[in-house]
């Protein structure tokens, strides 16, 4: 049965991408948006398939995109 959260975030990750985002940085904004939680660079990293600094630096790329 396919996963309705992963498939959303991989969607809206597609779609920012196509707007010049950084896959991992769209993959990260649509996980934080369906949280319902705080979550920690470890929890997102393992949700992510991706290196806790990877959450880090896109994570810091969307907060400097969010004071533009």
């Amino acid at each position: 049965m396919p996963n309705p959260t992963a498939e959303f975030v991989e969607q809206l990750a597609v779609i920012l991408e196509a707007e010049g985002m950084p896959r991992v940085a769209g993959r990260l904004f649509a996980l934080l948006m369906v949280s319902a939680e705080p979550q920690s660079l470890d929890d997102l990293a393992e949700q992510l398939d991706v290196s806790k600094a990877s959450v880090s630096i896109n994570a810091r790329f969307l907060e400097d995109r969010s004071k533009i």
